[in-house]
């Protein structure tokens, strides 16, 4: 067999298996009772949810330290897989930037890590969606709602907030999907490693490192 016909099926073999059927995309799943309850008004309006931060979570297999909602009116259900999630550094949320993106890194940066009560994710969650939301949202304070403690500690991350902007590269930025053709699900964002590397980017860096070795074994 010449070189020529050797190169053409190896690059036929890549081919076939980045075909869409095998292919993986990033899968994101969390636990159905880790989360928070939050009151809040928006636009003078109340309205309560869960939201983060979700614990245990992980995403492509590989624990996450915690998963924030920046979404705020999208729905997500716990407890599924979200095989089709969209995850990047870049701030994006939906495919678009989300507002405040720096911001909410500042956020994550500085209290994320030791927020470990459920007062202190109460707040870091709704201090989240202040900074992407703006004035529109407020907390609920009626008696029954967000408590003293859990007030406090939401207007003291604002506060230490100020101007400060972090690095949105440093955290995932995570838009859920059950199907490749489906609605998306609540956007969120986690810390943790650099976005796991799903089958299909394996298998394509798997087929062009297979060509290179080739081509060096050709030349000598």
């Amino acid at each position: 067999m010449n070189s020529t016909a050797l190169k053409v099926m190896v690059l036929a073999a890549c081919v076939v298996c980045l075909l869409p059927g095998p292919a993986t995309a990033d899968t994101l799943g969390f636990d159905p009772t880790g989360y928070t309850h939050i009151y809040w008004k928006y636009n003078g309006l109340p309205y309560n949810g869960y939201a983060g931060s979700f614990q245990p979570v992980t995403l492509n297999g590989v624990e996450l330290p915690y998963l924030y909602c920046v979404d705020i009116f999208t729905s997500i259900m716990p407890g599924y897989d979200y095989s089709y999630t969209r995850v990047n550094t870049l701030g994006y949320i939906y495919g678009a930037p989300l507002h405040n993106a720096g911001q909410v890194a500042w956020l994550l940066a500085e209290f994320a890590a030791s927020a470990d009560t459920y007062d202190e994710q109460y707040a870091l969650q709704s201090a989240i969606w202040r900074v992407v939301r703006g004035s529109l949202f407020t907390l609920d304070t009626r008696p029954g709602k967000t408590t003293a403690n859990q007030y406090s500690l939401y207007t003291q991350y604002l506060g230490a907030l100020g101007s400060n902007t972090g690095t949105v590269s440093d955290f995932l930025w995570i838009s859920p999907k059950y199907s490749p053709n489906g609605p998306f699900y609540q956007g969120m964002v986690s810390g943790g490693d650099p976005v796991p590397i799903p089958g299909a980017a394996w298998l394509l860096g798997s087929g062009l490192l297979g060509l290179a070795a080739l081509r060096r074994r050709m030349k000598k």
